[in-house]
């Protein structure tokens, strides 16, 4: 059976379209590749719409052994496959990076000629010594991107040496990033666009943390493809004439080169062929040859890993290995942590007893921790030991499939709460309908004035896990300005808005051992709601939805089977001029206290639907409507009713 084109390559995407990427995820999977929906340790390949997330920030930066494709790389490899197409550099996925600078329109403006580019080692094979304005030109053009000598909004950045000068002026009055010529040559060498960020005027100039990775595996890489050819002529040659295939095999016990078997799980096989006759990339630099220097965040640990898939196994050893810890095969061996899977929930001591590793004195003096507590502290780069980190002993299935969104996290913690609310049986939807149950967000992001309005939110038992980082400070940022939009949409869309807090809550009230589903907290409790709609009045989250679910659905039938009523409008009327003064007492009929009181609550919902009108004091509106609330509500409209009455 033939070979698929992408057969045994995995992708990732990042800012893609969602109907795109499922598109990309079956041409994929049909192509023999694997697509994962977050960025894994094992990620060949990552599908860029914007560089600007964090997927690709973090690989520019730190992973050496990931390239960069544009969207539309996979449907087209698809549509030659399916064709029938048999030229292996139209079915080539490396044929089809991410040149470095695609859709970047760039302003080169006043900079001075940079002679001592080879002086950093990373450089040093660079093509050009020394850079002018004409070479750089060249050089963006050339690696897919547009030049201009004038600036415009619509530039991505301007380059220059000099941080004065009218265009200098205008960059920084319009936000526009301000670079330095190298970062065209850092960019170049990494083969991907560098962060503007890293190469400001004032900066060290080096936005990437893994030159001496990305070298050496770009090294094994191209030993490997030379090996790989090597096997193919061979191949080719023994088909044509058997007695070449003799000749080759009297061969073997000579001194010619021995080729051997390339096998899949051959990590190392690039190592075993000779070296290139031809020039090594950055051949005048030993920065290649300088040994890697290893993270040592597991230094000192040992861990025992249990409940894992064999893959699962393989995968953790080498990012633990890599970063300084040892795992132990063996149940007798000394360790300090066990790891178990984290989907797992309170099944995990099961699957340590097991294990037969309680009666190891190891046992009673280690830390049982789930594989979070590995991709906290990667991504953290230093041990952690939060409640993140622990197996979750109240994980259990809820009986019903609410449906469930987020705003505000970011980083591991949005990784890891996505992931909790499958876990627990609820659907993640990454955008907010008006047909959601549930809107979570992370209170840190208006941690300033929820200390004010609503300082109970943080008086609870879970702050470790409250404790989140925002993408972006302020109120103008992207991440507010997100966060207070679907806030506003969903008091508009009556769904309740809670912290991160009300799932932990869950897993708390559901870890007893007679628990077997999972216990839906009340919404109306300080200590993680933030809205609960006024119009109906649940306690819990189940009794919300079926409430809401009927209103929504007697609504819609209503509007299905009864013929609307004929809108009557006024007749049009002249607009009476200014009064110079005001309206004399007893004019016009007096408007209740009732009334008024009413139509401030009209006023209220109906001010909602202006989701562009957030402004930082409307967050005081994000206010808890609980059973007293909405029963002193109750009491004061009937008071108003008997006082209207006696008049």
């Amino acid at each position: 059976m033939a070979k698929k084109p992408l057969e045994g390559l995995t992708f990732c995407c990042t800012s893609i379209p969602i109907r795109l990427r499922e598109e990309i995820a079956h041409k994929l999977v049909s192509l023999g590749g694997i697509h994962y929906g977050d960025l894994m340790s094992d990620v060949n390949y990552l599908i860029v719409g914007d560089r600007k997330t964090e997927k690709y920030t973090y690989c520019i930066k730190k992973r050496y052994d990931i390239k960069f494709l544009n969207a539309d790389a996979v449907p087209k490899i698809y549509d030659y496959w399916l064709n029938g197409e048999e030229d292996e550099n139209l079915l080539n996925i490396n044929n089809y990076l991410l040149p470095v600078f695609d859709n970047l329109n760039i302003c080169i403006s006043r900079m001075d000629t940079i002679n001592d580019v080879h002086k950093t080692e990373h450089r040093r094979g660079f093509e050009h010594s020394s850079i002018d304005a004409n070479i750089l030109s060249d050089l963006i053009r050339k690696h897919g991107g547009k030049v201009t000598d004038y600036l415009t909004a619509s530039n991505s950045c301007i380059i220059t040496t000099e941080g004065s000068g009218k265009r200098y002026s205008k960059a920084i009055e319009w936000n526009i990033p301000v670079v330095h010529p190298l970062w065209v040559v850092d960019s170049i060498v990494r083969h991907g666009a560098m962060s503007f960020s890293d190469y400001t005027l004032d900066s060290n100039q080096n936005g990437c943390d893994v030159w001496n990775e990305i070298f050496q595996y770009r090294k094994k890489e191209r030993n490997s493809l030379k090996k790989n050819k090597n096997s193919e002529l061979v191949s080719k040659a023994v088909k044509k004439d058997n007695k070449i295939w003799h000749e080759i095999m009297n061969k073997n016990s000579s001194n010619g080169p021995h080729i051997s078997r390339v096998s899949e799980w051959d990590e190392d096989v690039g190592e075993e062929v000779e070296e290139d006759e031809e020039e090594d990339e950055y051949q005048n630099s030993n920065f290649v040859d300088k040994p890697k220097a290893d993270s040592v965040i597991f230094s000192g640990l040992k861990f025992y890993m249990v409940g894992f898939t064999p893959r699962e196994k393989t995968l953790l050893s080498k990012v633990i290995d890599s970063n300084g810890g040892k795992v132990s095969l063996k149940s007798d061996d000394a360790f300090t942590h066990i790891l178990v899977p984290v989907k797992l929930g309170p099944k995990y001591l099961e699957e340590v007893a097991k294990e037969n590793i309680i009666s190891n004195k190891s046992y009673e003096e280690c830390e049982i921790v789930t594989e979070w507590f590995i991709e906290r502290c990667l991504f953290y780069n230093k041990v952690l030991d939060d409640l993140w980190c622990n197996p979750l002993k109240g994980l259990r299935p809820c009986s019903r499939k609410f449906k469930v969104c987020i705003t505000g996290f970011t980083g591991i913690e949005m990784l890891h709460i996505e992931k909790l609310i499958t876990y627990l049986g609820f659907e993640f939807c990454s955008t907010l309908t008006r047909n959601r149950d549930l809107l979570i967000i992370n209170i840190n992001l208006f941690r300033q004035q929820l200390e004010k309005n609503a300082p109970q939110l943080y008086k609870g038992t879970f702050n470790d896990i409250l404790a989140c980082p925002v993408y972006q400070e302020g109120s103008s940022s992207v991440s507010s300005v997100s966060a207070k939009n679907k806030i506003t949409a969903a008091k508009k869309w009556s769904i309740p808005v809670v912290s991160i807090a009300y799932l932990w809550e869950a897993m708390h009230v559901s870890s007893p051992d007679d628990v077997s589903e999972l216990v839906v907290p009340d919404i109306d409790n300080s200590l993680w709601c933030l809205y609960a709609p006024k119009n109906i009045k649940p306690n819990t989250l189940l009794d919300y939805t079926v409430n809401r679910t009927s209103l929504l659905s007697h609504s819609i039938t209503e509007s299905d089977n009864v013929v609307a009523p004929k809108i009557q409008l006024p007749s049009p009327r002249k607009l009476d001029r200014k009064r110079k003064y005001g309206r004399l007492r007893g004019s016009s009929a007096s408007e209740s206290l009732q009334t008024k009181f009413q139509k401030l609550q009209e006023q209220d919902n109906g001010n909602l639907n202006d989701t562009s009108n957030i402004e930082e004091d409307q967050l005081t509106q994000i206010r808890y409507q609980d059973a007293n609330s909405v029963k002193n509500n109750e009491e004061l409209l009937k008071k108003l009713s008997k006082s209207k009455g006696r008049r």
